[in-house]
């Protein structure tokens, strides 16, 4: 229904997937999710015209390209809400694969737990994977937690990977979270975006 104001759950089996057909399931769920949000989701207009700069094609983009590169998901769930009353975006992926810990030691980074693994990532920009000549991956959850979280957007960024999960928000700062009885086996990152006061240009934060 064109009124809705939200997706719900979407759900992509990844199992058993060749390589390439797996590249094709994602691109092809990437561009549906965005077609759905663009159309159905976000009924304010100058919310989309004040960020068109793909904000959330490339948001999106970079949390999809790590679960196709790293996560070794055999699930990948999407869904977003939009809040009229206050124009603001949420958005959510989730993965059920080997989490940022396991795909940072298992390429052979020296790190020691969930919690340091997310800090390297956040921080440092650390990924599994490094190619010269080309973005390291792990900058790109890097720049889009600054894009997000900048006096534009004014937005919030959640990642939680095993046992440990971070928060940014401009009101409260940076948060770091161990949890003594819970663990999320894979990976799941929770973006808002508010609609900014005028046009929110995306490379400004894209390192």
């Amino acid at each position: 229904s064109d009124s809705k104001s939200y997706i719900p759950i979407i759900k992509l089996p990844l199992r058993g997937m060749v390589k390439q057909d797996r590249s094709k399931s994602l691109n092809a769920l990437h561009s549906k999710f965005l077609d759905l949000l663009r159309r159905n989701v976000i009924a304010e207009p100058r919310f989309i015209e004040l960020i068109s700069n793909n904000t959330f094609g490339f948001v999106m983009g970079e949390m999809l390209d790590n679960i196709e590169e790293h996560a070794q998901a055999e699930n990948v769930y999407v869904f977003a809400q939009y809040w009229t009353k206050n124009n603001s975006c949420e958005l959510c992926i989730l993965d059920d694969g080997q989490g940022l810990f396991g795909s940072l030691s298992n390429a052979g980074r020296d790190v020691i737990d969930s919690l340091d693994a997310l800090k390297k990532i956040l921080n440092m920009g650390l990924s599994a994977k490094t190619e010269y000549g080309d973005i390291r991956r792990g900058m790109g959850i890097k720049s889009t937690r600054a894009a997000i979280t900048n006096r534009e957007l004014n937005g919030e960024f959640f990642v939680m990977s095993g046992n440990a999960a971070f928060l940014h928000t401009v009101s409260n700062g940076e948060i770091f979270v161990t949890f003594q009885d819970y663990s999320w086996n894979g990976t799941v990152v929770m973006m808002k975006l508010n609609r900014p006061s005028s046009s929110f240009n995306l490379y400004d934060y894209v390192r």
